[in-house]
Protein backbone atom coordinates (compact mmCIF):
# COMPACT_ATOMS: atom_id res chain seq x y z
CA UNK A 1 0.00 0.00 0.00
CA UNK A 2 1.45 3.37 -0.97
CA UNK A 3 2.36 5.87 1.75
CA UNK A 4 -0.15 8.44 0.46
CA UNK A 5 -2.99 5.96 0.68
CA UNK A 6 -1.96 4.89 4.19
CA UNK A 7 -1.93 8.50 5.30
CA UNK A 8 -5.31 9.21 3.72
CA UNK A 9 -6.83 6.14 5.40
CA UNK A 10 -5.48 7.27 8.77
CA UNK A 11 -7.05 10.69 8.24
CA UNK A 12 -10.37 9.09 7.30
CA UNK A 13 -10.34 6.98 10.46
CA UNK A 14 -9.79 10.11 12.54
CA UNK A 15 -12.72 11.73 10.77
CA UNK A 16 -14.87 8.72 11.65
CA UNK A 17 -14.01 9.19 15.32
CA UNK A 18 -14.55 12.95 15.33
CA UNK A 19 -17.82 13.05 13.40
CA UNK A 20 -20.60 13.18 16.01
CA UNK A 21 -23.31 12.00 13.63
CA UNK A 22 -21.60 8.61 13.45
CA UNK A 23 -22.24 8.14 17.17
CA UNK A 24 -25.90 8.97 16.59
CA UNK A 25 -26.01 6.13 14.04
CA UNK A 26 -24.51 3.78 16.63
CA UNK A 27 -27.04 4.82 19.26
CA UNK A 28 -29.92 4.20 16.86
CA UNK A 29 -28.52 0.74 16.13
CA UNK A 30 -28.29 -0.03 19.84
CA UNK A 31 -31.83 1.16 20.52
CA UNK A 32 -33.23 -0.94 17.66
CA UNK A 33 -31.49 -4.09 18.89
CA UNK A 34 -32.69 -3.48 22.44
CA UNK A 35 -36.26 -2.87 21.27
CA UNK A 36 -36.24 -6.21 19.47
CA UNK A 37 -35.79 -8.00 22.80
CA UNK A 38 -39.23 -6.80 23.88
CA UNK A 39 -40.68 -7.90 20.56
CA UNK A 40 -39.34 -11.44 20.78
CA UNK A 41 -40.62 -11.72 24.35
CA UNK A 42 -44.13 -10.84 23.19
CA UNK A 43 -43.95 -13.18 20.20
CA UNK A 44 -42.45 -16.22 21.90
CA UNK A 45 -43.57 -15.57 25.49
CA UNK A 46 -41.06 -18.12 26.78
CA UNK A 47 -37.40 -18.54 27.66
CA UNK A 48 -35.75 -21.25 25.61
CA UNK A 49 -32.66 -21.93 23.52
CA UNK A 50 -34.20 -21.58 20.04
CA UNK A 51 -35.63 -18.24 21.09
CA UNK A 52 -32.09 -17.00 21.80
CA UNK A 53 -31.12 -17.64 18.20
CA UNK A 54 -34.47 -16.31 16.97
CA UNK A 55 -33.84 -13.08 18.83
CA UNK A 56 -30.41 -12.61 17.26
CA UNK A 57 -31.78 -13.17 13.76
CA UNK A 58 -34.88 -11.03 14.33
CA UNK A 59 -32.99 -8.07 15.76
CA UNK A 60 -30.25 -8.13 13.13
CA UNK A 61 -32.79 -8.59 10.36
CA UNK A 62 -34.71 -5.56 11.64
CA UNK A 63 -31.56 -3.45 11.74
CA UNK A 64 -30.19 -4.56 8.37
CA UNK A 65 -33.40 -4.21 6.39
CA UNK A 66 -34.76 -0.97 7.80
CA UNK A 67 -32.33 1.55 9.22
CA UNK A 68 -28.87 0.37 8.20
CA UNK A 69 -29.29 0.81 4.40
CA UNK A 70 -30.54 4.36 4.97
CA UNK A 71 -27.65 5.13 7.32
CA UNK A 72 -25.10 3.78 4.88
CA UNK A 73 -26.62 5.77 2.02
CA UNK A 74 -26.55 8.94 4.11
CA UNK A 75 -22.94 8.30 5.07
CA UNK A 76 -21.65 7.28 1.64
CA UNK A 77 -23.54 9.95 -0.32
CA UNK A 78 -21.74 12.69 1.59
CA UNK A 79 -18.22 11.26 1.45
CA UNK A 80 -17.01 13.07 -1.67
CA UNK A 81 -19.39 16.04 -1.71
CA UNK A 82 -18.26 17.07 1.76
CA UNK A 83 -14.71 17.40 0.48
CA UNK A 84 -15.90 19.23 -2.63
CA UNK A 85 -17.89 21.88 -0.78
CA UNK A 86 -15.25 22.43 1.90
CA UNK A 87 -12.46 22.63 -0.64
CA UNK A 88 -10.26 20.22 1.34
CA UNK A 89 -9.98 17.89 -1.64
CA UNK A 90 -7.74 20.46 -3.34
CA UNK A 91 -5.40 20.50 -0.34
CA UNK A 92 -5.31 16.72 -0.28
CA UNK A 93 -4.41 16.45 -3.96
CA UNK A 94 -1.71 19.12 -3.60
CA UNK A 95 0.19 16.80 -1.23
CA UNK A 96 0.87 14.49 -4.15
CA UNK A 97 -1.76 11.81 -3.69
CA UNK A 98 -3.78 10.82 -6.71
CA UNK A 99 -7.53 11.05 -7.20
CA UNK A 100 -7.61 7.25 -7.24
CA UNK A 101 -5.96 7.11 -3.81
CA UNK A 102 -8.32 9.78 -2.51
CA UNK A 103 -11.40 7.84 -3.62
CA UNK A 104 -9.95 4.52 -2.42
CA UNK A 105 -9.47 5.93 1.08
CA UNK A 106 -13.12 7.02 1.12
CA UNK A 107 -14.28 3.56 0.04
CA UNK A 108 -12.17 1.82 2.68
CA UNK A 109 -13.31 4.18 5.43
CA UNK A 110 -16.95 3.71 4.42
CA UNK A 111 -16.57 -0.07 4.52
CA UNK A 112 -14.95 0.12 7.96
CA UNK A 113 -17.86 2.26 9.16
CA UNK A 114 -20.25 -0.38 7.82
CA UNK A 115 -18.37 -3.12 9.69
CA UNK A 116 -18.49 -1.06 12.90
CA UNK A 117 -22.27 -0.75 12.64
CA UNK A 118 -22.66 -4.45 11.87
CA UNK A 119 -20.31 -5.53 14.66
CA UNK A 120 -22.05 -3.29 17.19
CA UNK A 121 -25.45 -4.72 16.31
CA UNK A 122 -24.22 -8.33 16.33
CA UNK A 123 -22.31 -8.11 19.63
CA UNK A 124 -25.22 -6.52 21.46
CA UNK A 125 -27.73 -8.97 19.97
CA UNK A 126 -25.58 -11.95 21.00
CA UNK A 127 -25.11 -10.62 24.54
CA UNK A 128 -28.84 -9.99 24.98
CA UNK A 129 -29.76 -13.33 23.39
CA UNK A 130 -27.40 -15.19 25.71
CA UNK A 131 -28.53 -13.27 28.81
CA UNK A 132 -32.26 -13.61 28.22
CA UNK A 133 -32.50 -17.03 26.58
CA UNK A 134 -29.15 -18.81 26.48
CA UNK A 135 -27.73 -20.91 23.63
CA UNK A 136 -27.42 -24.59 22.90
CA UNK A 137 -28.30 -27.18 20.28
CA UNK A 138 -31.42 -26.50 18.24
CA UNK A 139 -33.74 -29.49 18.34
CA UNK A 140 -37.35 -30.46 17.72
CA UNK A 141 -39.03 -33.57 19.11
CA UNK A 142 -35.67 -34.88 20.27
CA UNK A 143 -34.09 -34.49 16.82
CA UNK A 144 -31.16 -32.08 16.59
CA UNK A 145 -31.67 -29.70 13.68
CA UNK A 146 -28.47 -27.76 14.23
CA UNK A 147 -25.78 -27.87 16.89
CA UNK A 148 -24.56 -24.72 18.58
CA UNK A 149 -21.25 -24.82 16.68
CA UNK A 150 -23.06 -25.33 13.38
CA UNK A 151 -25.23 -22.32 14.07
CA UNK A 152 -22.31 -19.98 14.71
CA UNK A 153 -20.50 -21.18 11.58
CA UNK A 154 -23.65 -20.57 9.54
CA UNK A 155 -24.16 -17.24 11.29
CA UNK A 156 -20.67 -16.00 10.36
CA UNK A 157 -21.28 -17.07 6.76
CA UNK A 158 -24.66 -15.30 6.61
CA UNK A 159 -23.21 -12.14 8.17
CA UNK A 160 -20.41 -12.15 5.61
CA UNK A 161 -23.03 -12.33 2.85
CA UNK A 162 -24.96 -9.49 4.50
CA UNK A 163 -21.80 -7.38 4.61
CA UNK A 164 -21.35 -7.98 0.89
CA UNK A 165 -24.80 -6.72 -0.10
CA UNK A 166 -24.61 -3.77 2.30
CA UNK A 167 -21.33 -2.80 0.69
CA UNK A 168 -23.31 -2.53 -2.54
CA UNK A 169 -25.39 0.14 -0.76
CA UNK A 170 -22.19 2.03 0.05
CA UNK A 171 -20.90 1.68 -3.50
CA UNK A 172 -24.08 3.21 -4.88
CA UNK A 173 -23.90 6.06 -2.38
CA UNK A 174 -20.27 6.82 -3.24
CA UNK A 175 -21.07 6.85 -6.94
CA UNK A 176 -23.82 9.40 -6.32
CA UNK A 177 -21.44 11.45 -4.19
CA UNK A 178 -18.90 11.71 -7.02
CA UNK A 179 -21.61 12.82 -9.44
CA UNK A 180 -23.19 15.53 -7.27
CA UNK A 181 -21.82 18.88 -6.15
CA UNK A 182 -23.12 19.20 -2.58
CA UNK A 183 -24.39 17.07 0.31
CA UNK A 184 -28.04 18.03 0.00
CA UNK A 185 -28.22 17.07 -3.66
CA UNK A 186 -26.25 13.87 -3.15
CA UNK A 187 -28.27 12.68 -0.16
CA UNK A 188 -31.58 13.62 -1.79
CA UNK A 189 -30.61 11.78 -4.98
CA UNK A 190 -29.37 8.66 -3.17
CA UNK A 191 -32.34 8.33 -0.80
CA UNK A 192 -34.82 9.40 -3.48
CA UNK A 193 -33.53 6.82 -5.94
CA UNK A 194 -33.66 4.14 -3.26
CA UNK A 195 -37.29 4.97 -2.42
CA UNK A 196 -38.38 5.21 -6.07
CA UNK A 197 -36.79 1.88 -6.97
CA UNK A 198 -38.42 0.24 -3.96
CA UNK A 199 -41.84 1.60 -4.94
CA UNK A 200 -41.72 0.57 -8.60
CA UNK A 201 -39.75 -2.68 -8.50
CA UNK A 202 -42.86 -4.83 -8.15
CA UNK A 203 -44.76 -3.09 -10.96
CA UNK A 204 -41.81 -3.22 -13.33
CA UNK A 205 -40.74 -6.71 -12.20
CA UNK A 206 -37.17 -5.57 -11.60
CA UNK A 207 -36.87 -6.77 -8.00
CA UNK A 208 -34.46 -9.54 -9.00
CA UNK A 209 -32.05 -6.93 -10.33
CA UNK A 210 -31.96 -4.65 -7.28
CA UNK A 211 -29.56 -5.11 -4.37
CA UNK A 212 -32.27 -4.09 -1.89
CA UNK A 213 -34.24 -7.22 -2.73
CA UNK A 214 -31.44 -9.41 -1.39
CA UNK A 215 -30.68 -7.78 1.96
CA UNK A 216 -33.09 -10.15 3.73
CA UNK A 217 -31.68 -13.28 2.08
CA UNK A 218 -28.73 -14.18 4.39
CA UNK A 219 -30.47 -14.01 7.77
CA UNK A 220 -33.80 -15.28 6.41
CA UNK A 221 -32.07 -18.32 4.97
CA UNK A 222 -30.27 -19.01 8.25
CA UNK A 223 -33.58 -18.73 10.09
CA UNK A 224 -35.12 -21.28 7.73
CA UNK A 225 -32.15 -23.59 8.28
CA UNK A 226 -32.60 -23.40 12.06
CA UNK A 227 -36.27 -24.29 11.66
CA UNK A 228 -35.57 -27.19 9.30
CA UNK A 229 -37.39 -25.60 6.35
CA UNK A 230 -34.30 -25.44 4.15
CA UNK A 231 -31.36 -27.79 3.65
CA UNK A 232 -28.82 -25.58 1.84
CA UNK A 233 -28.02 -22.06 0.63
CA UNK A 234 -28.20 -22.90 -3.06
CA UNK A 235 -29.39 -22.18 -5.68
CA UNK A 236 -30.38 -18.65 -4.59
CA UNK A 237 -26.87 -18.02 -3.29
CA UNK A 238 -25.36 -17.91 -6.80
CA UNK A 239 -27.75 -15.24 -8.00
CA UNK A 240 -27.23 -13.34 -4.75
CA UNK A 241 -23.47 -13.23 -5.33
CA UNK A 242 -23.87 -12.11 -8.94
CA UNK A 243 -26.19 -9.23 -8.03
CA UNK A 244 -24.02 -8.19 -5.07
CA UNK A 245 -20.80 -8.12 -7.10
CA UNK A 246 -22.51 -6.31 -9.97
CA UNK A 247 -23.89 -3.59 -7.68
CA UNK A 248 -20.46 -3.16 -6.10
CA UNK A 249 -18.40 -3.22 -9.27
CA UNK A 250 -20.46 -1.01 -11.60
CA UNK A 251 -21.04 1.97 -9.22
CA UNK A 252 -17.39 1.96 -8.12
CA UNK A 253 -16.26 1.78 -11.74
CA UNK A 254 -18.40 4.83 -12.50
CA UNK A 255 -17.10 6.60 -9.38
CA UNK A 256 -13.45 6.10 -10.37
CA UNK A 257 -14.22 7.13 -13.95
CA UNK A 258 -16.00 10.32 -12.86
CA UNK A 259 -13.49 11.42 -10.25
CA UNK A 260 -10.64 10.94 -12.72
CA UNK A 261 -12.24 13.54 -14.98
CA UNK A 262 -13.22 16.01 -12.25
CA UNK A 263 -11.26 19.20 -11.89
CA UNK A 264 -10.97 20.52 -8.33
CA UNK A 265 -10.18 24.23 -8.49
Amino acid sequence: MKSHLKELISIEFLKLLKNKINYVYLIIILITVLASSFGIKLIENQDNTPTGYSYILLSLQTVSTTIMPVMLLLFAASTITTEKTSGTVRNILVTGCSKKEFLSSKIIASFVFQLILMATAAILAILIGYTLFGFGNISEDGFIIMTQNQFWIQFLFSYFLLALILFAVISFGIMVSTLMQNNVTAITTAIGTYIVLESIKTKLHIGNLLYSSYIEFPLNTLNELTEGFRTSWTPQLYYYLIISIAWISFPLFIAFLVIKKLEFK
